[in-house]
């Protein structure tokens, strides 16, 4: 327990900037999220059609558009498809692990936050929620 007003006052504005950054990383955690599922709905495959049952299955397919590729002078007609969004996504330590870093520290500031609101300081419980309130209005 703080015993000046001056600590006091720290206290609670310190209380009030883990609120805002609490806040500031579940917005940007759902910014990488939105990030990661577009770049993976959007993500193309070229397909090259030689075989008439390969052809004829992707150009079914809404998702596909005829194109033409030329490389090294030779022309091939391919498909371009885009992948359909089935079941969860393949496991990647390059997405799930700044994933498991962002959800730590979002735990770690709000278990700092509850451990505050636990000594049944009132002053202490308007400063969460204030911070709360400033962050999810500043940030979203």
């Amino acid at each position: 327990m703080p015993i000046s007003i001056t600590a006091y006052t720290g206290t609670c504005v310190f209380l009030i900037v883990l609120a805002i950054s609490f806040r500031v990383l579940i917005a940007f955690r759902s910014v990488l999220e939105e990030r990661r599922i577009n770049t993976e709905l959007n993500r193309r495959y070229v397909v090259i059609t030689r075989k008439s049952n390969t052809k004829e299955r992707i150009s079914s397919d809404s998702n596909s558009k005829i194109a033409l590729l030329t490389e090294n002078g030779l022309e091939e007609d391919v498909m371009v498809a885009r992948k359909k969004m089935e079941g969860p996504m393949p496991w990647s330590i390059a997405v799930d692990g700044p994933r498991a870093a962002i959800d730590t520290m979002i735990a770690g500031i709000l278990y700092l936050l509850m451990l505050s609101i636990m000594t049944m300081n009132v002053g202490y419980f308007l400063s969460v929620l204030s911070g709360t309130f400033l962050g999810s209005l500043a940030i979203g």
